[in-house]
């Protein structure tokens, strides 16, 4: 093949393997998580025990689901009670998960985090809450996928985990330099506000 034709091939080639490039610079980095998008399965719940109620209602206060609808539980102990329907923008079901979505959190031995604000606590001094009376703030966080904090370490897949903090524990934490503890406790603030948007639409009782 003489120069001529070869620099016409050369030519040839250049626009798709630009185009190529082009396309590679554009692709998102791989997902930080994944979950279910299933309308019927809830991806995050946020439920209270303890305290000084009696029968304490074992439904979920809040309750996300795979498809960004968000069922809030009012029991009839609690002023306006009945369940309250919320649907979550794409962004805003990211934004909710992506709290939740760290190995350092998802990944503590059980009683780690409680030891970790009970530091803090020791250091800070008690917080008393009203109401409180030993209320303990669990989530249960149920996700596909979540990627490693390093190439080395292996992803995070079927995650089902329960993290469960004293309220008081909760509301130090918020206050410490310590991420586990900050992303606990800002999660439970980003579920807990959804209870207060004015959007809510009360569904009609059982």
């Amino acid at each position: 093949m003489g120069a001529r034709e070869t620099l016409g091939l050369l030519a040839i080639l250049a626009v798709p393997l630009g185009d190529a490039l082009a396309q590679g610079a554009d692709q998102p980095d791989e997902a930080k998580f994944s979950y279910t998008r299933a309308a019927d399965q809830p991806i995050l719940e946020l439920s209270y025990e303890g305290g000084m109620i009696a029968d304490r209602d074992p439904t979920p206060y809040i309750r996300v689901y795979g498809d960004g609808r968000a069922v809030i539980h009012r029991p009839v102990y609690m002023k306006d009670a009945g369940e309250f329907e919320l649907q979550l923008s794409p962004e805003e079901l990211e934004n909710l998960l992506a709290t939740f979505a760290q190995p350092q959190l998802l990944t503590l031995e059980p009683g780690r985090l409680a030891a970790m604000a009970a530091e803090v606590q020791a250091e800070a001094g008690p917080v008393e809450l009203p109401g409180d009376h030993g209320v303990t703030a669990n989530v249960d966080v149920r996700l596909e996928r979540v990627a490693p904090d390093t190439a080395s370490a292996p992803a995070l897949l079927d995650v089902d985990r329960r993290i469960s903090l004293p309220t008081a524990a909760v509301e130090a934490g918020a206050r410490a330099p310590i991420e586990p503890l900050q992303d606990f406790a800002a999660g439970i603030r980003q579920l807990e506000a959804l209870a207060e948007r004015p959007e809510l639409v009360k569904l009609p009782d059982n």
